[in-house]
């Protein structure tokens, strides 16, 4: 798993992606993709976990634009799992997915998509 985060940051260190996201965005990432078991596979994140390494003071709503930026450029996804439990979001759990390349799954190939209506004969 480490040889596959090494190969992806320098893919994207080679692209030039990672020098134009925003610092936040670019410490979200790196803490997502050290914190991913697998490329390409649905995983939790304590918000606490993203305070701590982003800022106490981040809220619900810049986590979401940043997460957007992320899945904007074909990096990463992150979504709200679960409703805060205590006041200040201190049980707040999020979803994310480290991807490939360019959106790209961890082996290379691309996601499937479903065939069209009305293509071929």
């Amino acid at each position: 798993m480490h040889r596959q985060k090494i190969r992806l940051l320098r893919q994207l260190s080679g692209s030039g992606i990672l020098s134009v996201l925003p610092g936040k965005a670019l410490k979200l990432y790196l803490l997502l993709l050290v914190s991913a078991e697998r490329i390409g596979r649905e995983e939790t994140i304590d918000v606490q976990t993203m305070r701590r390494a982003l800022g106490h003071e981040l809220t619900r709503s810049q986590l979401l634009r940043i997460g957007a930026a992320l899945k904007r450029r074909g990096l990463a996804t992150l979504r709200a799992f679960s409703r805060p439990l205590k006041p200040g979001g201190h049980d707040d759990i999020w979803c994310f997915r480290v991807l490939g390349t360019r959106g790209r799954e961890a082996d290379g190939r691309r996601k499937a998509r479903a065939p069209s209506a009305g293509r071929g004969r």
